[in-house]
């Protein structure tokens, strides 16, 4: 699936892709791979659960709610907790 075109961009003109690929019906923890062209999106929405994941290639960063860019790449393992 990717994002509607123009959606939250606030640099450049990115677009994403993503691939559920397993779903745990106890629990419903699920894994999936999410890829990126050059670009970003602003996250205004509370996230309901934790998020990790692992960095293959490339970088990005991460601003939080202060503004303090929390940068990443390959090779890297980024949380993001609920709030």
């Amino acid at each position: 699936s990717r994002r509607a075109q123009g959606s939250l961009v606030d640099v450049g003109e990115p677009h994403d892709f993503t691939r559920p690929l397993a779903k745990d019906k106890w629990n419903g923890a699920s894994v999936g791979s999410w890829a990126c062209t050059e670009g970003g999106w602003d996250s205004p929405k509370l996230r309901p659960t934790t998020e990790i994941f692992l960095v293959l290639d490339g970088e990005g960063s991460v601003t939080d709610a202060d503004g303090m860019a929390h940068p990443f790449g390959a090779g890297d393992v980024v949380v993001l907790p609920k709030h």
